[in-house]
């Protein structure tokens, strides 16, 4: 199975290429502040168009139960994924925000 993402042929890869590949990437994506950690992207994606696109601030890992606090003080907690059938980038990514609760004073 042939997979290109903007012209470079991912199936011609071999595996230590494509974990290195992922390093970068995460690595870029933690410079935009989308990611926050090593783990998969599409989490911090997902909190940080939800922050962006309501006015919110993305809270740090530690802060337990919620994820992006809004400027009347509702913390969210935001759930992103993304299903198999669909590729990077093909619009099948899925956001939800949950808990949504009071005041954070």
């Amino acid at each position: 199975m042939a997979t290109a993402v903007s012209g470079v042929d991912l199936s011609i890869m071999t595996a230590k290429e494509l974990v290195r590949l992922y390093g970068s990437i995460l690595g870029e994506l933690r410079e935009r502040k989308i990611v926050t950690t090593n783990d998969g992207p599409i989490g911090g994606y997902g909190e940080s168009l939800v922050a962006r696109g309501l006015g919110g601030q993305r809270q740090r890992n530690s802060k337990a139960g919620f994820d992006v606090l809004l400027p009347d003080g509702i913390r969210l907690q935001v759930k992103t994924s993304r299903p198999a059938t669909g590729g990077p980038g093909s619009g099948d990514e899925e956001i939800t925000m949950a808990n949504r609760r009071g005041d954070a004073k």
